[in-house]
């Protein structure tokens, strides 16, 4: 009963925190600069690319191909906008995976957390929007480690908590191939910002 009691308060501190951060985004959107080409991406995130996958052999978890339009939504317009996009396709994508609301909602905050974990660094480096294909460069490899490493620490923590095992093998197990997928999606995304 422990047990279950720590995985619900972990479950919905995340809730917690990705809905905060949701929040926050929507209050700083810049709404009235928003036109049909982000509606667009919008679109294809939440209606197309989410429901293409990438098995990861070995591990029990697939990898959607979104954050490759949430990385470009990202360079193009701003912040808020990629941590909201992240928060509609992880609830989409969420509602594929489990019928839990609990689990649907964490998947949406996992996704929100790790999208603005992103935010966050590229922020502090200033390279958002990338000006110079070195920037771009830096962009591309900042995107794909943070959103990496912050999106599969919490769903491992997750993992980790509901098999009773530590984190550092469960995650090893798990999410260490997934690294390939968000570094595709980050070149992908500054290619076509490029372009």
């Amino acid at each position: 009963m422990a047990k279950q009691k720590q995985i619900k308060l972990y479950l919905w501190s995340i809730i917690v925190c990705g809905a905060a951060l949701t929040l926050s985004a929507a209050f700083r959107m810049p709404w009235s600069t928003l036109g049909l080409r982000l509606l667009l991406l919008a679109l294809i995130t939440v209606a197309i690319s989410s429901r293409f996958s990438v098995r990861i052999p070995r591990a029990n978890t697939n990898v959607t191909v979104s954050d490759t339009f949430i990385f470009l939504v990202l360079l193009l317009y701003g912040g808020p906008a990629a941590i909201l996009l992240s928060a509609i396709e992880g609830l989409t994508s969420g509602r594929r995976i489990s019928k839990t609301p609990t689990i649907v909602f964490f998947n949406a905050a996992v996704m929100v957390c790790s999208t603005s974990a992103t935010v966050m660094a590229l922020s502090q480096l200033g390279v958002s929007p990338p000006t110079s294909l070195a920037a771009t460069v830096i962009a591309a490899s900042v995107m794909a480690l943070t959103q990496y490493l912050s999106n599969t620490a919490l769903v491992g923590v997750g993992l980790a908590l509901k098999a009773s095992t530590p984190f550092w093998p469960t995650w090893k197990r798990h999410y260490l191939w997934t690294s390939i997928t968000y570094f595709g999606g980050a070149a992908a995304a500054c290619i076509i910002f490029r372009s």
